[in-house]
C-alpha cells in the first residue's frame, strides 16, 4: 500500500515537472523521468534552475480586422489612439476627439 502512494507521489511530480519544463523549453521527458525515479533529487534541482517561461509568439497571419482598413481616399489620415481613418488636417480626430499629430 505505501508502495502504491509513494509511486503515485512520484507520478504526479513527474507530470507535473514535464508539463513545466515543456512551457520553458527544457527537456521535458528527460526532467520528467529523472523526477519519477529519483524525486528527492531531481525535483528540488528543477525547481532551482528552470528557466524563465517562453513567451509564445502571435498568431500568424492576425485574425482579420485587428487592423485598421486601408484609406479610402488618398488624403485620409490615420487617427493613432482610434485607428480610424479621417480626412483634412484637422487638429482633433473628429471619432474620438484625440489630439492628432
Amino acid at each position: 500500500m505505501h508502495l502504491y502512494f509513494g509511486l503515485s507521489i512520484a507520478l504526479i511530480a513527474a507530470i507535473f515537472v514535464a508539463v513545466d519544463a515543456n512551457k520553458r523549453g527544457m527537456n521535458a521527458i528527460g526532467w520528467a523521468i529523472g523526477t519519477f525515479l529519483l524525486c528527492i533529487i531531481f525535483l528540488p534541482l528543477y525547481l532551482i534552475i528552470r528557466k524563465p517561461v517562453i513567451a509564445r509568439p502571435a498568431v500568424y497571419p492576425p485574425p482579420p480586422g485587428t487592423y485598421p482598413p486601408p484609406p479610402q481616399q488618398p488624403g485620409a489620415r490615420l487617427c493613432p489612439n482610434c485607428g480610424k481613418y479621417h480626412e483634412g488636417d484637422a487638429r482633433f480626430c473628429p471619432f474620438c476627439g484625440a489630439p492628432q499629430p
